[in-house]
């Protein structure tokens, strides 16, 4: 008869053991990870997904890591990875919904704010764009930024871009680097006057279409000065060939170009990423879009017929479920 009373107490501190064990917060997780422990496999799994994208860091809009660090800063502005290039053929990138908001994301980074609609993943067009607008802005740095616009050499073939910066330029000491250079394609402003819905109902506002490319890749100095004497005749070329007496490094004195290699330094970038963004009207439906083109063919200005041509591109055959006035 005393057995019984002896197994209940058995049964109830076993029990309260349990209890204990269940609830005991994780060093590392905290009651996170406890209720974490807790759940199915596939629950666990979801409960992860969301802590990642509801991370302070993951909020940034892009992160870089400088060369040594183990940490990244949320306030920079790229990490360059080689493993992920948006432009290669057969590459799918995945976009990911945070806070209503679509966000391009290649493996756990997040780079810039893409929407699905306006992502540009075509090589050809990126390195296009790149080559019409070879005036670039070039970001590097982790918490302090340091950004400089420089006219870059874009080379595809050998998937570089070359550029030269003063000595006494801080990029003069950022071997190994990674960086972000910027390339701003056409742009123009977008009136609500050329948009059939402003007549119907009004609901219409301004906007700005734009196409841009965002580089990503490590610095590489250059010091020597054959490479510079080349680069810089192939900087000049595209831009003095038309010319009747078109400007190269052999038609200017040999001091001044000695004096001028000794206060420069070259900088090759090889491209590890392209992203792509072009804002063309793509949102509206075929006749706002032929409002927009014939707007903007109106202003009479090479601006406006350049995002002209690039919103008439754009505008694709698709489902018109999402579209708008």
């Amino acid at each position: 008869m005393r057995a019984l009373p002896r197994q209940r107490t058995a049964n109830a501190s076993a029990l309260e053991k349990s209890k204990q064990a269940t609830h005991r917060p994780s060093r590392e997780g905290g009651p996170t990870a406890a209720r974490s422990a807790r759940l199915p496999r596939s629950a666990r799994e979801k409960d992860a997904a969301r802590s990642r994208l509801t991370a302070p860091h993951s909020r940034a809009s892009a992160t870089t890591r400088r060369p040594g660090s183990g940490t990244s800063s949320p306030s920079a502005i790229a990490r360059c990875a080689p493993s992920a290039v948006l432009s290669r053929p057969g590459f799918r990138p995945k976009y990911a919904m945070l806070r209503s908001r679509f966000i391009l994301r290649i493996g756990q980074e997040i780079l810039m704010f893409v929407p699905t609609l306006l992502a540009e993943t075509r090589p050809d067009v990126l390195w296009e764009l790149m080559r019409q607008n070879p005036l670039g802005t070039i970001v590097v740095g982790g918490d302090q930024l340091d950004a400089n616009h420089l006219p870059f050499e874009i080379d595809r073939q050998r998937n570089t871009l070359q550029t030269h910066a003063s000595r006494s330029n801080d990029l003069a000491r950022c071997a190994g680097e990674n960086a972000l250079v910027i390339f701003q394609g056409p742009n123009h402003y977008i009136s609500p006057g050329w948009q059939p819905g402003r007549a119907r109902h009004g609901r219409v506002a301004p906007s700005w279409n734009y196409a841009v490319v965002h580089a990503y890749g490590r610095i590489n100095l250059i010091d020597d000065e054959r490479w510079l004497l080349k680069h810089l005749d192939a900087l000049a070329k595209p831009h003095e060939a038309h010319r009747t007496d078109p400007w190269d490094v052999s038609s200017a004195p040999a001091d001044f170009v000695g004096g001028l290699i000794k206060r420069i330094i070259g900088i090759e970038i090889h491209v590890d990423r392209l992203i792509g963004k072009s804002q063309a009207c793509q949102q509206y439906n075929a006749a706002t879009r032929e409002g927009v083109i014939a707007g903007l063919k109106s202003e009479g200005s090479a601006k406006g017929a350049a995002m002209a041509n690039i919103v008439a591109e754009a505008s694709t055959p698709r489902s018109t479920a999402n579209e708008t006035e």
